[in-house]
């Protein structure tokens, strides 16, 4: 089981369709649209999942390419790397590994999650700037494997290294400093190269040892953010009915995506009595109108606090101590710039506005947003959680305990940690959470807005990268 933090750009309602091509499909190949452009050529540089997935084709990550061989400490990993080769017939070895790493820490390969995440290793600020020639918890031995050492605990580390921000790059081809602009085959290890890149307009893979095409075609505001693969007229045409609103007609959908848990996270640092009484009042506006729910495709479940996830029945709300505090305030709402507006975003600025606040949603690019939110520097961030799991018990802990890699608004209180503890060790799991989450609520450090299931083909997906 995996569990991705995903900062959303949470796309919605698509406007209408636009005509494809009329060349015929080949029966080799797979054509997958986009509504959004690959954005870089580099893993290094990945800050958002269509540029993830193309590139994840052509550059599997180091979870991939390496075994894991335990722990002997809860801050150490031992990897073995696979028999692998790269593209040009280089095999991959633990240098690579480490040399992966290590571009991810370099501001000039405009690192976002990569950066975030190999920030955790022992000695990444020492090499980040330049004090040492490589990262000091990253060691090569002797049979080859590859050491990591982090400068806290992370339960969550070893699935971060199956993100395609830390896809493998060949250290013989690939400049440590300096940004991958071009498709040579010998930079990655994966069976897929590029055929052919145009950019807002294709990007063309081929399975080397199949010469089976995809094609990841690039269609702006008239593609489908629903997964829809093997797409050709039939299933374009199918789409576009489903965002008229007559998904129900159509066996091929199904409601087995992903779940999202979107919510507005608020920084208990910034402003703490005007950012309590702002939450209280968001929560009480927000969940008293849910009109702007209406907006998202998918299957929408407002969410009245972190609980809903497992259906648990909701808390109480602390309720508004002192609404003149905020009404008299001027405040924005952050999230990832997409290039395009944000119908959710709007949709909850808009209802909040309604309601007599000063609100505007401020668009940032995803790399930067992640980089400040790190440090407590964004206020209100509108964010999101796609997970794979059950319930609050990997929710909670995750967003909320002082130690987690993932709390990135910085809370901590360490009777919630407490509780959280004794959750995870079985006792009064339930009650635990429950008790964790009312301290939580009280702190403010986060609106609930709606969980979200979004709709998928229950026919074919892409071949596996």
């Amino acid at each position: 089981m995996t569990r991705t933090l995903a900062i959303l750009a949470v796309t919605l309602i698509l406007a209408g369709c636009s005509k494809m091509s009329g060349t015929p499909r080949k029966s080799n190949e797979y054509v997958w649209l986009t509504r959004y452009d690959v954005k870089t050529l580099d893993p290094a540089a990945i800050q958002d999942w269509t540029t993830g997935k193309v590139l994840s084709y052509v550059y599997p990550s180091i979870g991939q390419l390496c075994e894991d061989m335990g722990q002997d400490k809860p801050t150490v990993y031992y990897l073995k790397v696979k028999d692998a080769k790269f593209g040009n017939g280089d095999p991959v070895t633990a240098e690579d590994i480490r040399f992966t790493l290590e571009r991810c820490l370099l501001p000039e390969n405009q690192s976002g999650l990569g950066n975030q995440f190999a920030s955790e290793i022992i000695g990444s600020e020492d090499f980040t700037n330049g004090k040492s020639e490589h990262l000091q918890g990253v060691k090569l031995q002797p049979d080859g494997s590859v050491v990591i050492q982090l400068s806290h605990i992370d339960a969550s580390f070893i699935n971060k290294l199956k993100n395609t921000a830390f896809g493998v790059v060949n250290h013989k081809t690939v400049a440590l400093r300096k940004p991958i602009t071009d498709t040579n085959p010998g930079y990655g290890a994966g069976n897929w190269t590029f055929e052919s890149v145009e950019t807002g307009r294709e990007w063309k893979l081929k399975q080397t040892k199949t010469g089976q095409i995809l094609r990841f075609r690039f269609a702006g505001d008239s593609a489908n953010r629903l997964n829809l693969f093997d797409t050709n007229q039939a299933d374009y045409a199918m789409f576009a009915a489903h965002e008229a609103g007559v998904v129900g007609k159509h066996a091929n959908l199904d409601k087995g995506g992903p779940t999202t848990l979107v919510y507005l996270q608020f920084n208990p640092k910034t402003k703490p009595e005007l950012t309590k009484e702002l939450r209280y009042q968001v929560g009480s506006i927000v969940h008293a109108n849910t009109d702007f729910a209406k907006v998202l495709g998918g299957v929408v479940t407002p969410a009245s606090n972190f609980l809903a996830l497992s259906g648990t029945d909701p808390l109480p709300s602390s309720g508004i101590t002192n609404p003149k505090i905020v009404s008299k305030a001027h405040f924005e709402i952050t999230y990832a710039e997409i290039g395009m507006q944000n119908p959710s975003v709007e949709a909850v600025v808009t209802t909040l506005r309604s309601a007599g606040m000063d609100v505007q949603g401020r668009a940032m690019p995803s790399g930067a947003m992640l980089e400040k939110n790190a440090k407590g520097e964004i206020p209100i961030l509108f964010t999101g959680w796609q997970p794979d799991f059950d319930g609050p018990l990997d929710t909670i802990p995750m967003l909320f305990h002082s130690k987690s890699s993932e709390n990135h608004s910085g809370y901590n209180n360490p009777q919630v940690d407490l509780l959280i503890e004794e959750a995870q060790r079985g006792i009064d799991t339930t009650k635990n959470i429950q008790k964790a989450y009312a301290l939580i609520e009280q702190d403010t450090p986060g609106v609930p807005l709606y969980i979200q299931r979004d709709l998928v083909l229950k026919r074919s997906e892409p071949p596996a990268p």
